[in-house]
Order: C-alpha cells, then structure tokens, then sequence
C-alpha cells in the first residue's frame, strides 16, 4: 500500500473558527495478492475513514500539517498516519 496524493484538503485552518471543521481525501494504491492495484480514498471526517482489503483493516488515523489561514500546503509536505490491524483484531 502506499500513499499517492491528498485530493481534497477542506479542513478549517487551525487560525479560524469555522461552522464546520471540513474534510481531507487522501487517495491510496493497494496491491493486492495476484499484484493487481486498487485505488482508494480515505477521508479524515467524512466516511469512509476506514476500508476492509486482503484481510487488513485500513483506518486513516491523520493527515498533516493541518492547515493555516495564512499559506498553503506543498503537497510534498503531507503526511497520512494509517492504523493496519488485521481483521477482527479490535
């Protein structure tokens, strides 16, 4: 599995207050057993957050830097946390 891209980033800047706190998407590749790749989104407030492959529970657990009212992002600067547990395991 690896990470490809941030695809949405409407997460509230931490500088502002905002009505609603706002969604990132996070698009992954997975492989899978024959090496087939499947591409998948994870989203840090909206669902799914979590996904079922091969076995593996996969949970976007973070996204960051979380964003400021003052700059953007650099896409090369994201970093996804993701929580991998078989299933079952919880």
């Amino acid at each position: 599995m690896w990470f490809i891209r941030v695809s949405e980033d409407s997460r509230c800047p931490t500088d502002v207050q905002c009505v609603w706190a706002g969604n990132g998407v996070v698009d992954l590749a997975i492989r899978g057993s024959l090496g087939d790749v499947e591409h998948v989104r994870l989203n840090t407030l909206e669902e799914p957050r979590s996904l079922t492959r091969h076995g593996l529970e996969i949970r976007l657990m973070e996204l960051l830097p979380y964003p400021v009212s003052t700059g953007s992002i650099d896409p090369a600067d994201y970093v996804v946390e993701l929580e991998v547990e078989p299933v079952g395991t919880r």
